[in-house]
């Protein structure tokens, strides 16, 4: 998050500043050499290393994250059950309808 803060720190608020995480000063949406510099300067600051994921683990980790939070939204009690979750991402965020929610999924596939 670091360096997100430093981008709102330099007023890169987005399209409507035409910058945030990329340049639009264009029209179009181009790489910043700033925003490069940023990550390489939090790379190095964390000894982070580069690695490229698939589709598949990109969305892995998304559907994980979300059957984490839902997890928690039924040990607070604010969802009564699994399926109330899976209501409000299909009809509130467009979840995939045919994927049946993000908590079926964890069902389903055994997680």
């Amino acid at each position: 998050m670091r360096i997100a803060d430093r981008l709102c720190e330099l007023g890169r608020l987005g399209r409507k500043t035409n910058k945030g995480w990329y340049d639009y000063s264009t029209g179009e949406k181009t790489i910043d050499p700033v925003v490069a510099r940023l990550v390489e300067e939090e790379r190095a600051r964390t000894d982070s290393k580069t690695r490229n994921f698939s589709g598949d683990e990109v969305m892995e980790r998304i559907l994980r994250i979300m059957q984490q939070e839902g997890q928690s939204i039924l040990d607070e009690g604010i969802a009564e059950c699994a399926p109330d979750i899976d209501v409000v991402m299909l009809t509130g965020y467009g979840f995939p309808r045919h994927r049946g929610g993000p908590m079926y999924m964890g069902i389903s596939e055994g997680r």
